[in-house]
């Protein structure tokens, strides 16, 4: 801020060069605590990126306790319009003492597939920026004085944002800058006599997070955070947020000259969270206050899978009905086979070695009568659950009879299809889908069936047994299907 009119309070000026000066200084962009639910609020490149409408709207209190402090609300919200495109829309509001900053973005990204497992994405964002100075709020001595009187002062002006993200699997790193052109806002000042510029900087930010699965129900992301704003202003933070069941969130994090955060969320639905964040400090102004404070509402939409004709027929079919299926056609089996090969008789004892040694029945009629068996067995696909990164214990016996038949009829094949639900970007899922159907070929293999009677296929979120919409239809859906290939 600039003010030429020398006349102008002396508490005034501070307060303006205190907004302006020390943490402060880097929030001429607002910062807030919830970048891990939702990135587009840190880089345009982001809008779209999950293939799903995502929105959040948070509202931050910085150092309650102490009059003046800063309070800034976020909105964003972002959607993907096809495989490559997607748009964002950004709001925020930062209220600090006199000063109030209101800024609107409008944001496109685009998409370049690298390979299976990488995309490259760039986005844009026009922005507009409007500042103001409540002069009518300022605590002075004279209420006679121009600041009072004078009105409050606002300018506007617009400016842009861009950004680039790389992700490979579950590494995401991502750099932006925002405020591009630098474009100051210009109002009168309350005299009338002059004019007061609101200097704005621009501002770098790079970022780097990857998922880790702990186990089948733990998840963890830690998350890289360093913004850059004008010479030698440097801020750095460290993030990390465990997710249990894709129901409970549970984070920590340091911010360099700020402090501890703690956060915590609950998935209310499938679609809507809530979080809350707490940020508390032991030097500078913020040891004088009770903390800051941030809430959080968010709503995640996915798109609906492209269902093919098979998929809409499955949907119709529940899991224990087909469970009860496989479990009648192995009864089924047992029992031809059974009367296939008969008991042997007892051979009777006989004085005289007969001149002609009776012929061996020939088994070319059993092993074919066999191979019908197993082909009843296989006439649908035999279907079950398969969360998490092993094979469920409750599913093993039903492999092992499996096993035993393809050992015992070698000549047959049989094609082995892992599924995942919806969640998750295609390069993730064709991995994890990949991963079930070897899991289960690796399995059947050490019980003694040969690499070359087993193929593998990843299925992603193509064939979903039931609608994706609830976390108990997302278990039904990631699975494993084994049939017999004709």
């Amino acid at each position: 801020m600039k003010l030429t009119k020398k006349n102008t309070k002396t508490v005034i000026v501070a307060l303006i060069g205190l907004a302006l000066s020390g943490e402060l200084a880097a929030q001429q962009v607002p910062l807030s605590n919830f970048y891990n639910f939702n990135e587009y609020l840190l880089n345009p490149a982001e809008a779209g990126y999950k293939d799903k409408l995502v929105g959040t709207a948070s509202h931050r209190i910085q150092w309650q306790g102490l009059e003046g402090a800063p309070k800034t609300t976020f909105l964003g919200i972002h959607s993907a319009l096809n495989e490559k495109m997607g748009l964002g829309v950004k709001v925020n509001v930062d209220q600090t003492d006199i000063l109030k900053q209101f800024n609107a973005a409008i944001s496109y990204a685009y998409r370049i597939k690298l390979n299976d497992k990488a995309n490259l994405s760039f986005g844009l964002s026009g922005m507009m920026i409007q500042n103001s100075v409540g002069y009518n709020d300022a605590v002075v001595g004279d209420l006679a004085d121009e600041v009072v009187t004078g009105g409050d002062q606002d300018g506007v002006s617009f400016d842009a944002e861009a950004g680039v993200m790389l992700n490979y699997n579950k590494l995401k790193v991502g750099i932006s800058s925002s405020q591009l052109f630098e474009s100051g806002v210009d109002y009168d000042l309350p005299d009338g006599t002059g004019t007061g510029t609101f200097e704005r900087v621009r501002q770098f930010s790079a970022y780097g997070s990857y998922e880790f699965e702990l186990s089948e129900n733990w998840k963890l992301e830690p998350f890289v955070l360093m913004r850059n704003q004008g010479v030698e202003s440097f801020q750095y933070e460290l993030n990390a947020l465990t997710t249990y069941k894709d129901v409970l969130y549970l984070g920590a994090g340091y911010r360099q000259e700020a402090g501890i955060i703690g956060r915590v969320g609950f998935q209310i639905s499938d679609q809507i969270v809530a979080a809350y964040a707490y940020e508390f400090s032991g030097t500078g102004v913020a040891s004088y206050s009770n903390g800051s404070h941030e809430f959080m509402l968010g709503y995640r939409l996915k798109k609906k899978a492209k269902k093919s004709e098979p998929a809409v027929k499955k949907e119709l079919v529940p899991k224990e009905v087909v469970k009860k299926a496989v479990e009648k056609v192995e009864e089924k089996v047992k029992e031809e086979i059974q009367e296939v090969i008969p008991p042997v008789p007892p051979t009777p004892l006989v004085v005289e070695k007969p001149k002609v040694a009776p012929k061996p029945p020939k088994p070319e009629p059993v092993i074919e009568k066999q191979a019908e068996a197993v082909r009843k067995m296989f006439k649908e696909k035999i279907v079950f659950s398969f969360e998490g990164n092993k094979i469920p214990e409750n599913i093993k016996s039903e492999l092992d009879k499996i096993a035993k038949v393809l050992v015992d009829n070698p000549k047959e094949r049989v094609r082995v299809e892992g599924h995942t639900s919806t969640d998750g970007t295609e390069a993730q899922n064709q991995i994890v889908s990949e991963r079930r159907a070897k899991q289960v070929k690796d399995y059947l293999i050490t019980k003694g069936v040969k690499v070359g009677q087993i193929e593998t296929k990843a299925m992603l979120s193509r064939e979903l047994l039931v609608p994706d919409t609830t976390l108990e239809n997302k278990k039904i859906n990631r699975r494993a299907e084994i049939e017999l290939i004709k």
